[in-house]
């Protein structure tokens, strides 16, 4: 297991040939997976042996030489599975003592206060030498897209941060020669709004980056109460979040129930996604199940459906209004599908069938 954040994986030693008239040299590598891989983390490396150096290390940076290194991880582990990589000489006995520092789990990794959920990932990793200048990408996907919002970064430990190309978003402050800070308003570019930058928003700097920005997210396209005042006392509790249908409303009965229910956040909540399971004791190919659903700013943020699982072709999206889903029914062995959708949805009003297949030909005479 890991010791306190990190463990090593592998361990190799050999004898070297010696040169010409020396001794054999002893040699070694260890893999060291670290949990979790945190950009700029420490990991501290105490070696337990005779004559150790070190002299190699891959996916971090640190000063060798010693038998007792820190290293600092960088954007790309080795393996891509989480790991450094540390080489050297000297007779090694046992494993090494590791102990961390500065790491976090992706959900802190952001550093900041951003409401609609931001992700940031290094997508390009340059650091200066000599005199050329550092070249950084940096990518933010964000849970919820709302324009036109305003994404802030104030980087630390003396960056700065020029920005030279950006995508997703416009620039409105800083991002120039010298500037610690960069601030941003989301604004969608339909030619890049595919892959891994549906979203998200992006850009390239010159400068340095030895640390994560902090990030944070304002305007949100709305004015927004700062400080927030008093939240009002809250509605009495909903019925369990389930229901049985009423026989009379759909002739092959049936329970729709929350997989996810929606969220209640009065700024976000309607674009974030929700999930119901339909499951039918009768499953009749032909019939159209309609789903209507409650919410008072359904007719602000209508019902939108996202997916449909299982994918087999048991179920195809045949009428929808901003407060329901009409589902017909295909030949499918499973009698039961997955709806993830968003909107501004409160509740489950009722769900209804239409119509009877119709009966069969009568036989020939």
């Amino acid at each position: 297991g890991y010791r306190e954040c990190a463990a090593v994986v592998t361990m190799q030693k050999w004898q070297e040939a010696p040169a010409a008239g020396g001794p054999p040299v002893s040699r070694w590598d260890m893999r060291i997976k670290v949990h979790p891989w945190t950009i700029f983390g420490k990991v501290h490396v105490t070696l337990r042996g005779n004559d150790l150096v070190t002299q190699n290390v891959f996916g971090g940076d640190a000063v060798l030489g010693g038998s007792d290194v820190t290293v600092t991880l960088s954007p790309d582990p080795v393996g891509g599975d989480d790991q450094f990589e540390l080489s050297g000489i000297g007779l090694l006995v046992g494993d090494p003592t590791l102990t961390c520092s500065d790491l976090q789990t992706e959900e802190q990794i952001a550093h900041g206060e951003c409401p609609m959920g931001a992700h940031l990932h290094i997508k390009g990793f340059e650091p200066a030498t000599g005199d050329a200048q550092g070249h950084f990408s940096l990518l933010v996907h964000l849970d919820v897209w709302v324009e036109p919002s305003t994404v802030n970064f104030q980087f630390r430990n003396g960056d700065t941060a020029r920005v030279i190309d950006f995508w997703n978003a416009e620039v409105v402050s800083g991002g120039g020669e010298g500037d610690a800070h960069a601030a941003f308003r989301l604004k969608k570019n339909v030619l890049a709004w595919i892959g891994e930058r549906k979203s998200s928003f992006g850009f390239r700097f010159e400068g340095s980056l030895t640390a994560m920005p902090t990030i944070t997210c304002s305007n949100f396209g709305k004015p927004f109460p700062f400080p927030p005042p008093p939240t009002p006392p809250g509605p009495p509790p909903l019925a369990p979040p389930h229901f049985d249908v009423d026989s009379s409303l759909c002739f092959l009965g049936g329970v729709a129930s929350w997989l996810h229910p929606p969220n209640t956040d009065p700024q976000i909540g309607w674009a974030l996604p929700w999930q119901v399971s339909v499951s039918m004791p009768r499953w009749e190919p032909g019939v159209t199940l309609v789903l209507a659903f409650e919410g008072e700013k359904l007719h602000e943020h209508p019902v939108r459906l996202s997916a449909i699982e299982p994918d087999d072709g048991g179920t195809r999206l045949e009428t929808t209004t901003s407060h329901s889903l009409g589902i017909t029914l295909f030949p499918s062995p499973l009698h039961g599908f997955t709806i993830t959708g968003t909107g501004a949805v409160t509740g489950i009003k009722s769900m209804s069938c239409c119509c009877r297949a119709p009966p069969p030909p009568p036989p020939p005479p």
